[in-house]
């Protein structure tokens, strides 16, 4: 069984979906597990504060661009 990869544009709205309405709920209404949601919340916080989400979210839009520009 392979794994499901999930685009940068959609870990940047699950971040934001999170900050709205907590990991449960983001979880079920994205259909992604909350532990996979934790997991991004988690590697994205590496380079600042951890409770920070605004740099979570600026974290993964510099993702983003970093992708598009590879493209």
């Amino acid at each position: 069984m392979s794994r499901k990869r999930y685009t940068p544009e959609f870990r940047i709205e699950a971040m934001k979906l999170i900050e709205a309405i907590g990991i449960t709920k983001a979880s079920i209404e994205l259909g992604v597990t909350s532990k996979t949601l934790r997991t991004w919340s988690e590697s994205t916080s590496s380079n600042g504060p951890k409770n920070s989400k605004d740099s979570k979210i600026a974290e993964l839009e510099a993702e983003l661009r970093r992708s598009k520009k590879r493209e």
